[in-house]
């Protein structure tokens, strides 16, 4: 892996590299005795009597010093000097701006195909009113039997694919399996017209999103779209007894969120990204130290070594994250 020149080592850290493991060795040789004829003496110098049997002697002082000041001193200056620069909390700030795209990504991913389908119904609508919903209803309703080819009232996989190629849309096979996984939500590898709807209704809110936001940058319509969005793994139970996803969906679209709405609703994104990062629903992001912020930059001008040790990819999956008012 390539380091930029900021991160590469120092003489200064090279001659403290070299000299720690060498002073600690000898600092815990100053322990180590031997018996000889009924007395015990120092190992490294055989003239001096075991200074384990003197607490108060100079040598056993001047080693219980030296092991606080090198084999238990450095690792704590280095854990002060991560702390200092705030090293872990740019590394979960950065995972965490990781996560989001990957969620948005992966929301995006789940629209695609009935994107394609909003733009044959005659592209996004404003539904403001009662009649434009039911008007959107209506037109959904159609679209669901010109999909549902064999008439039963529900649509098969096949059946989606096979209107897709039909219909000029550019998909494949993968994001219809990655639509279903979110919108089949009693999994009975169908689609009822409540589903179907619900996916429109999604997507025609979904342009909502360039994909390049951050958890800070989100607006009070986006918080809500991803907390109402039906993720894999997640049944209707799962959302019908979650508070903040009954917050979002209750939240009036007309009116601004409660402060205390909004920094729920970005924890409980946060917390998203992590368990389906452990569910292997999306892949871990792969973020490294590349000096993208002021903070970051002066941490790798001054400590730049430690970098190498502390992997921002590597961070465990915290249970309580802090989000980004």
């Amino acid at each position: 892996m390539y380091w930029p020149p900021s991160l590469q080592l120092t003489p200064g850290w090279h001659r403290l590299i070299l000299v720690y493991p060498v002073v600690s060795s000898a600092v815990f040789q100053s322990f180590y005795c031997q018996d000889i004829i009924n007395e015990s003496f120092l190992v490294a110098d055989y003239r001096e009597t075991c200074p384990n049997d003197d607490h108060s002697g100079k040598i056993f002082v001047w080693s219980v010093i030296c092991i606080f000041l090198y084999p238990i001193g450095i690792p704590a200056l280095f854990v002060r000097l991560l702390y200092y620069f705030d090293v872990p909390k740019l590394a979960q700030k950065k995972t965490e701006r990781a996560l989001v795209h990957s969620l948005l990504d992966l929301y995006m991913r789940n629209i695609a195909v009935s994107w394609e389908i909003i733009k044959k119904m005659g592209g996004k609508k404003q539904l403001a009113t009662d009649a434009d919903k039911q008007n959107f209803r209506n037109t959904a309703q159609k679209v669901f039997n010109q999909i549902d080819a064999n008439g039963n009232g529900r649509i098969e996989r096949d059946e989606m694919y096979e209107y897709m190629v039909n219909s000029g849309i550019v998909g494949d096979q993968t994001e219809v399996n990655e639509m279903w996984m979110s919108y089949d939500s009693n999994n009975d590898g169908r689609l009822e017209f409540d589903e179907f709807y619900q996916m429109l209704l999604d997507t025609n809110r979904a342009k909502e999103f360039t994909g390049h936001e951050t958890l800070a940058d989100l607006n009070d319509t986006q918080l809500r779209n991803l907390c109402t969005h039906p993720w894999p793994r997640m049944t209707d139970e799962d959302r019908l007894n979650d508070p903040v996803v009954q917050a979002a969906r209750q939240a009036d679209p007309n009116s601004d969120l409660s402060f205390k709405d909004r920094v729920s609703m970005k924890r409980w994104i946060t917390k998203l990204g992590y368990k389906l990062m452990r569910q292997s629903v999306i892949p871990q992001p792969a973020v490294s130290w590349n000096g993208a912020t002021k903070k970051e930059q002066q941490a790798m001008e001054r400590i730049g070594m430690l970098f190498r040790t502390y992997q921002v990819s590597d961070l465990p999956l915290a249970r309580s994250v802090k989000a980004v008012p």
